[in-house]
Order: C-alpha cells, then sequence, then structure tokens
C-alpha cells in the first residue's frame, strides 16, 4: 500500500487560548491534523506528523517512528545527528517552492499561449494563495 500525503486544502490554525498551531487538511469541521510543533528535550523542538496508516489525528514525532526518517545517501556515516525524513506531508512540503515555481510556469505558458480557461483562472488564484496574496491581487 502506498501511503499518500494528506488531502488538502490545507490551512494554518493558530490559538491563541491554548498557544496552540497546526497545519490542518480536509473539509472544515472534519479537518485532519497534518503537521503540529512539540517539544523535543529541554533545549530543541520537533513536529508531530498524523500517522496515514491509522484513521484519524494519531500524531506522532519522526523520532518515535523509524519508517519516517533515513539517512541522507552518502550521508549514512551522519546518521547519528542527520537524516531526512520520509513522512510523505514533510516531502510535499520541502516540494512547495519547485511546486510554485512550476505551476507559475504552465500557467503563464498556457495565457502566452491564450489557452486560458476556467481551470487557468483558478490556477491562478492558488498561484496568489501561495503567496501570501488576495484572489483579487494582480497576478504576479
Amino acid at each position: 500500500m502506498t501511503v499518500q500525503h494528506t488531502p488538502g486544502p490545507w490551512r494554518w490554525e493558530l490559538n491563541l487560548a491554548s498557544r496552540g498551531l497546526q497545519l490542518c487538511g480536509g473539509t472544515e469541521p472534519y479537518d485532519i491534523t497534518v503537521l503540529q510543533p512539540c517539544r523535543w528535550g529541554m533545549f530543541e523542538a520537533s513536529v508531530m506528523f498524523r500517522n496515514p496508516m491509522i484513521d484519524g489525528n494519531v500524531m506522532l514525532a519522526p523520532h518515535e517512528v523509524a519508517d519516517w526518517r533515513a539517512p541522507y545517501p552518502g550521508r549514512e556515516h551522519h546518521s547519528h545527528w542527520l537524516q531526512n525524513i520520509t513522512h510523505p506531508d514533510a516531502f510535499l512540503i520541502a516540494a512547495a517552492p519547485k511546486l510554485l515555481e512550476a505551476l507559475r510556469k504552465a500557467h503563464d505558458v498556457l495565457s502566452a499561449n491564450g489557452m486560458v480557461s476556467t481551470d487557468d483562472i483558478e490556477r491562478a488564484v492558488v498561484i496568489r494563495k501561495a503567496l501570501g496574496l488576495s484572489p483579487k491581487d494582480p497576478y504576479p
């Protein structure tokens, strides 16, 4: 079975009363926690990801799940202090800048060739949102 990332849309939720922050996915009010910061020891912090093998919001940190971490190729000798996170949501988050760049290029090429449709307009809205702009702001 291939484990996939948490379904979207994703959004940040900040709770000032409980001093909590989490990244949530899915459709409100039935959202799923994607990522949640947590303490790790006295001086460090980590994040917890949803366990995709269990239905619901069972959160675990990568240092608790051996399958969610791996040494970087060629740097295995440093694996006691440096490892990659292999959770599907972590892959998606790490790829976000390249995905946004690819989406912008695709949108620009389609627009320049007069191939604008409803989907292209939605693509522009997604790009604006990723840049922290409102849907009515001019396309960057």
